[in-house]
């Protein structure tokens, strides 16, 4: 799975340079009924509103011991092989649901 790589060459990059760094899904709470109190530790930092529930996030937390916090490149190599350039459109004609019992949506 293409997927599985890209996370693979992340993790590896990461390790490479002697860096922390977290990856997983992003855990989606109702703003609702939330009261405080946000996660600590390794789980910080992949907590959204379940507005944004429709994005299916995923994200890769580094730490880079720098004193200040600023943007960063993770340098994961060439990607040519596991994914692709293209538009919403060309992506949208491409794509094709198959449900459960066989039928496309």
């Amino acid at each position: 799975m293409k997927a599985s790589q890209f996370i693979e060459r992340c993790k590896s990059a990461i390790e490479k340079l002697n860096f922390h760094g977290n990856l997983g899904l992003v855990d989606y709470f109702n703003e609702h009924e939330f009261h405080g109190n946000m996660p600590e530790g390794d789980k910080l930092g992949y907590q959204k509103r379940s507005l944004f529930s429709h994005q299916r996030e995923y994200r890769v937390k580094i730490d880079t011991n720098r004193p200040e916090p600023s943007p960063y490149i993770l340098e994961v190599g060439d990607l040519s092989d596991i994914a692709v350039i293209t538009t919403p459109k060309e992506f949208n004609a491409q794509l094709e649901l198959k449900l459960p019992d066989g039928s496309h949506a």
